[in-house]
């Protein structure tokens, strides 16, 4: 299996890494975990034509994991390309239903000015994504691929958010955490997982000046809690994504820089391969 992790950012508008966004292969048809701001770019620059995305799974309903949707209903039309795709189709938590049909009633209008062309009347049909809802250790299998949902904890963000594990034939497996604090429910479903993508958004001192100032803070993974689930779960490898650019709680905005920042904390909890995530990184399971 190959995996590309598109975009290793957060909801900041960064320009070295876009929101969170992978592929995975499931067989030959690549597929999207996530479709964060950027995603589009991102693929295109990995060779990958948007037209060639038929599934999406979404771990949950934050706008740094949804915001190119609509780019990817509508812009392979631009090439004709939707017409040999078909529906998308989107694996999503509840409200996936609700969210993707208020993004097509809100770019309907748009949709006017391609059903009055010639060889476009099928444009709504096309751009009208095929949705089903997932739930609590959800199950399907495609291309051979057996893909396995479970609820993971947001922290005080309370809102359905699942982690997703695909494990092909051959007992290949990779698992994408989503948006997550430390829980059992991770460790699980990463248990003796090939590869571990794992969320680390800002580094435990934050967590610290947080505290101080009075801001949320138990809403996301910092390098020690990644390092626990590392522990129990002992994936052979270890990818991290949705870091934080920079610490917005300094006069400078200094950069955050995760090669220094998490390898000290993880390393002397995890003995596998620890990789820190950039956008358009390549691996093979």
């Amino acid at each position: 299996m190959r995996i590309i992790l598109l975009g290793t950012g957060n909801g900041k508008a960064d320009p070295a890494r876009f929101s969170p966004s992978n592929v995975a292969w499931l067989g030959d048809e690549p597929v999207l975990i996530d479709c964060g701001n950027g995603a589009l770019l991102r693929l295109r620059q990995a060779g990958i034509a948007p037209g060639a995305i038929r599934r999406l799974f979404l771990t949950h309903l934050h706008f740094d994991h949804y915001s190119d949707l609509p780019y990817l209903a509508i812009e392979p039309l631009v090439g004709e390309a939707a017409f040999g795709r078909g529906q998308l189709q989107v694996f999503g938590p509840p409200g996936t239903e609700r969210l993707v049909r208020a993004l097509e009633q809100a770019y309907d209008p748009e949709m006017d000015g391609y059903a009055a062309l010639e060889g476009y009347e099928r444009v709504r049909e096309l751009t009208r994504s095929s949705v089903v809802e997932i739930h609590e250790g959800w199950q399907t299998e495609i291309n051979g691929v057996r893909i396995t949902a479970r609820m993971v904890d947001h922290g005080i963000v309370k809102l359905p958010c699942f982690a997703f594990r695909f494990e092909t034939p051959e007992g290949s497996s990779v698992v994408f955490s989503g948006d997550t604090v430390p829980c059992d429910a991770t460790v699980e479903l990463a248990e003796g997982v090939d590869l571990l993508v794992h969320e680390c958004n800002f580094p435990d001192e934050e967590v610290e000046t947080r505290k101080q100032l009075g801001y949320a803070w138990y809403i996301h993974s910092t390098p020690k809690g990644v390092a626990e689930v590392a522990r129990r779960a002992a994936p052979t490898r270890l990818a991290l994504n949705h870091l934080v650019g920079w610490n917005d709680f300094s006069k400078e905005h200094e950069a955050y820089v995760w090669e220094e920042i998490a390898p000290p904390v993880i390393e002397p909890a995890f003995g596998g391969e620890l990789i820190v995530g950039h956008d358009l990184l390549s691996l093979e399971i």
